[in-house]
């Protein structure tokens, strides 16, 4: 990463952390609500110059789409420049 790009970098985990911070104020999340906090998480590091390959909200147990009440974690992989940043944050 250049300099520039590792100052951005922190924006991957702060993404994590807003999508993290939804499920825990929306405990009641159907499936297309979690998707779409996906795609504006998606969409948030396309703006930001991002090229992102996923954002996704799993069941902590064994990676299968997560429903309400789960133990979730949230994946995310993303090009930065020339690099593929890759992060994960339970929920």
């Amino acid at each position: 990463l250049s300099p520039s790009e590792r100052q951005q970098a922190v924006q991957l985990s702060a993404t994590l952390k807003t999508v993290a911070e939804a499920l825990r104020t929306n405990t009641a999340l159907d499936a297309a609500g979690i998707s779409r906090l996906e795609s504006q998480a998606m969409q948030s590091l396309s703006n930001l110059g991002w090229h992102p390959d996923y954002v996704a909200v799993r069941r902590q147990a064994d990676l299968q789409p997560a429903q309400a009440g789960d133990a979730m974690v949230v994946l995310a992989a993303a090009r930065l420049g020339a690099t593929r940043l890759i992060d994960n944050l339970e929920v």
